[in-house]
């Protein structure tokens, strides 16, 4: 391990940030906010597209086809949305965290302990199921990497999720094969750690088998 690269994983949602914010369902509310400013036209368009949802959901389930209603949300909220005013509206969103103390400094403290006792020798991930704005440019800010959700670009202009499936996709099911193809890059193996909270420890079973050591916070 010592003369090895070591590889730092953070989760985002309950660990490196307040468990009772979500940075993609807030974010959302958040992103619609900043671009219609009247929380009136907001409630109605969550409550519409919310219904539409739940109809497409019903008349899946009787064709006997699961779907993620989550990831139709997403892509239906972020699409037409250019990534200039994503980047900009996740810099206010972070700003906000920061002001609101809902940054777990205590996780940033630990992963500077441990760059610090390997100098030159760690790289650090947040791994989140999150999108990557504003997930990504939230770890930018600590000087991390990030493996998040992708967006469906042509040019600036958003349309869906990268990585959109009908069926519900959990983190574990998600990253298992990310990961072990992540970690083959590295011409040496590295130790890797992951450092999450409790109770997305609970929910990601599978994925922490993948990793020499892991951090419950």
């Amino acid at each position: 391990m010592m003369k090895s690269l070591l590889l730092v994983f953070v989760d985002l949602d309950g660990t490196l940030v307040d468990p009772k914010i979500n940075n993609t369902y807030d974010f959302i509310l958040f992103l619609y906010l900043y671009k219609i400013r009247s929380p009136r036209l907001v409630k109605l368009m969550l409550f519409l597209i919310t219904k539409y949802l739940y109809i497409l959901a019903i008349v899946l389930s009787k064709l006997q086809v699961k779907v993620d209603t989550y990831t139709v949300l997403i892509s239906i909220v972020f699409c037409c949305f250019s990534s200039k005013t994503l980047r900009t509206v996740s810099l206010y969103w972070i700003h906000l965290l920061f002001r609101e103390r809902l940054i777990r400094t205590d996780i940033i403290k630990q992963v500077t302990r441990i760059k610090t006792s390997f100098p030159g020798k760690v790289e650090v991930f947040v791994l989140t199921c999150c999108v990557e704005y504003p997930a990504c440019l939230l770890a930018e800010k600590f000087g991390f990497k990030c493996l998040s959700r992708e967006l469906r670009k042509k040019g600036d202009l958003v349309f869906s999720l990268k990585d959109a499936h009908l069926c519900h996709i959990t983190k574990a099911e998600k990253y298992v094969n990310i990961i072990k193809l992540f970690i083959k890059l590295y011409s040496q193996k590295p130790f890797t750690v992951y450092i999450l909270d409790d109770a997305s420890a609970n929910n990601e079973k599978p994925l922490l088998t993948l990793f020499n050591k892991v951090i419950i916070v």
